[in-house]
């Protein structure tokens, strides 16, 4: 997919989930409001890019992303979010429907998948995808364990490796993110939680992960 479209709009989607205090409102959003925002051919079909068949559709993407996160199954906040946010999403999902309101909606399912996994992966001696471990103080986070949890992500998510310069996108992101005022202002183990949701919303919200 276009690298353009695929990392930096999802990592500014994800920012989202920390931010909005009411989804409700997506209820009544309808594809013709939002036409001149979905894909176009040259964003999809461009050279050198992956041609998925379709988004996730609602009654698909709970489960997919439950799966790919490795969880056991969805807690009951995770179901009610898919539940609320789900009618945003189309029956069949075609990717040339995809715009913002779904890319937020995404973006929501996504970020309460991870909190959720970030619970199970604290209470677990082997951490499967974040390899530095929660809780944790941020400043005690290698660069290299950024990486391989990155790593982690990307092969559980997108089912490859990252590139090199998805890599590059995604570090320079989380710099990005340290420096938030809301992020900065927390204390140690929170801002290390915190970058993990961030990192991890921002790649399984990614157009590589809710596209087959």
């Amino acid at each position: 997919m276009n690298l353009k479209i695929k990392i930096p709009t999802l990592l500014f989607l994800s920012l989202l989930v920390f931010t909005m205090q009411n989804c409700g409102e997506y209820h009544s959003m309808q594809d013709s409001d939002y036409s001149s925002s979905f894909l176009s051919d040259e964003d999809l079909y461009g050279e050198g890019q992956r041609v998925p068949f379709q988004m996730l559709s609602k009654k698909q993407v709970l489960s997919s992303l439950v799966t790919v996160a490795g969880l056991r199954e969805a807690d009951e906040a995770l179901k009610t979010t898919s539940l609320k946010l789900s009618p945003i999403l189309s029956e069949k999902s075609e990717v040339i429907k995809y715009n913002s309101p779904r890319g937020m909606t995404y973006a929501n399912i996504a970020g309460d998948t991870c909190r959720q996994l970030i619970v199970q992966e604290k209470l677990e001696k082997n951490k499967r995808l974040i390899t530095y471990g929660l809780p944790i103080n941020i400043s005690l986070i290698s660069p290299q364990e950024i990486e391989n949890t990155i790593r982690s992500f990307a092969r559980s998510f997108w089912s490859r490796n990252e590139t090199v310069e998805e890599l590059q996108i995604i570090k320079q992101s989380l710099l990005e993110f340290k420096n938030v005022r809301e992020v900065a202002s927390l204390k140690e183990e929170e801002r290390a939680e915190r970058q993990t949701l961030f990192l991890c919303t921002s790649m399984l919200s990614a157009l590589e992960a809710i596209t087959y």
